[in-house]
Protein backbone atom coordinates (compact mmCIF):
# COMPACT_ATOMS: atom_id res chain seq x y z
CA UNK A 1 0.00 0.00 0.00
CA UNK A 2 1.03 3.62 -0.38
CA UNK A 3 1.25 4.04 3.39
CA UNK A 4 3.71 1.15 3.74
CA UNK A 5 5.82 2.46 0.85
CA UNK A 6 6.02 5.87 2.50
CA UNK A 7 6.93 4.33 5.85
CA UNK A 8 9.69 2.32 4.21
CA UNK A 9 11.02 5.51 2.59
CA UNK A 10 11.54 7.10 5.99
CA UNK A 11 8.45 9.28 6.21
CA UNK A 12 8.10 10.01 9.93
CA UNK A 13 4.42 10.89 10.14
CA UNK A 14 1.57 9.42 8.12
CA UNK A 15 -1.98 10.28 9.06
CA UNK A 16 -4.81 8.03 7.97
CA UNK A 17 -8.46 8.71 8.63
CA UNK A 18 -9.58 5.27 9.64
CA UNK A 19 -12.94 5.21 11.34
CA UNK A 20 -13.21 1.44 10.95
CA UNK A 21 -9.63 0.60 11.86
CA UNK A 22 -10.50 -0.76 15.30
CA UNK A 23 -13.69 -2.46 14.15
CA UNK A 24 -11.70 -4.50 11.63
CA UNK A 25 -8.79 -5.21 14.03
CA UNK A 26 -6.22 -3.40 11.90
CA UNK A 27 -5.01 -1.02 14.59
CA UNK A 28 -1.99 -3.24 15.32
CA UNK A 29 -0.60 -2.31 11.88
CA UNK A 30 0.38 1.10 13.27
CA UNK A 31 2.88 1.89 16.03
CA UNK A 32 0.64 4.70 17.31
CA UNK A 33 -3.09 5.19 17.12
CA UNK A 34 -4.74 8.53 17.81
CA UNK A 35 -8.37 8.14 18.75
CA UNK A 36 -10.45 11.30 18.43
CA UNK A 37 -13.63 11.25 20.50
CA UNK A 38 -16.61 13.47 21.09
CA UNK A 39 -19.64 12.79 23.24
CA UNK A 40 -22.45 10.83 21.67
CA UNK A 41 -24.70 13.90 21.73
CA UNK A 42 -22.15 16.01 19.88
CA UNK A 43 -21.56 13.26 17.30
CA UNK A 44 -25.30 12.94 16.70
CA UNK A 45 -25.70 16.68 16.28
CA UNK A 46 -22.75 16.91 13.88
CA UNK A 47 -23.98 14.01 11.72
CA UNK A 48 -27.48 15.47 11.66
CA UNK A 49 -26.18 18.90 10.63
CA UNK A 50 -23.82 17.49 8.01
CA UNK A 51 -26.08 14.85 6.44
CA UNK A 52 -29.58 15.95 7.44
CA UNK A 53 -30.01 12.42 8.76
CA UNK A 54 -32.85 11.44 11.07
CA UNK A 55 -31.74 10.99 14.69
CA UNK A 56 -33.21 7.48 14.90
CA UNK A 57 -31.06 6.38 11.96
CA UNK A 58 -28.01 7.99 13.56
CA UNK A 59 -28.75 6.01 16.74
CA UNK A 60 -28.96 2.77 14.74
CA UNK A 61 -25.61 3.46 13.08
CA UNK A 62 -23.93 4.32 16.37
CA UNK A 63 -25.22 1.09 17.95
CA UNK A 64 -23.39 -0.96 15.30
CA UNK A 65 -20.05 0.72 15.99
CA UNK A 66 -17.39 -0.20 18.52
CA UNK A 67 -18.01 1.66 21.75
CA UNK A 68 -15.81 4.43 23.07
CA UNK A 69 -14.22 2.26 25.75
CA UNK A 70 -12.90 -0.15 23.10
CA UNK A 71 -11.60 2.80 21.09
CA UNK A 72 -9.85 4.20 24.16
CA UNK A 73 -8.23 0.81 24.89
CA UNK A 74 -6.80 0.70 21.35
CA UNK A 75 -5.45 4.25 21.51
CA UNK A 76 -1.90 5.24 22.22
CA UNK A 77 -3.11 8.84 22.20
CA UNK A 78 -6.56 10.30 22.83
CA UNK A 79 -7.90 13.64 21.62
CA UNK A 80 -11.26 15.05 22.67
CA UNK A 81 -13.08 16.82 19.84
CA UNK A 82 -15.92 18.73 21.45
CA UNK A 83 -14.99 22.22 20.31
CA UNK A 84 -14.29 23.93 17.03
CA UNK A 85 -12.13 22.65 14.18
CA UNK A 86 -9.51 25.17 15.33
CA UNK A 87 -9.60 23.65 18.83
CA UNK A 88 -8.94 20.20 17.35
CA UNK A 89 -6.11 21.57 15.23
CA UNK A 90 -4.48 23.02 18.36
CA UNK A 91 -4.80 19.64 20.10
CA UNK A 92 -3.17 17.86 17.16
CA UNK A 93 -0.30 20.35 17.03
CA UNK A 94 0.18 20.00 20.78
CA UNK A 95 0.31 16.22 20.45
CA UNK A 96 2.89 16.47 17.67
CA UNK A 97 5.00 18.81 19.79
CA UNK A 98 4.74 16.33 22.68
CA UNK A 99 5.93 13.53 20.39
CA UNK A 100 8.87 15.64 19.26
CA UNK A 101 9.90 16.29 22.87
CA UNK A 102 9.74 12.55 23.59
CA UNK A 103 11.64 11.71 20.37
CA UNK A 104 8.65 9.77 19.07
CA UNK A 105 8.66 11.93 15.98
Amino acid sequence: SETLREANQGVKLILCEAALLIEHAHSQLFPRLIVVLASTDIRKRRVHQRDQMDFSLIDQILQTQVDDEARKKSATDLLINEGTPEDLKKSVLSLIENWKQKNIL
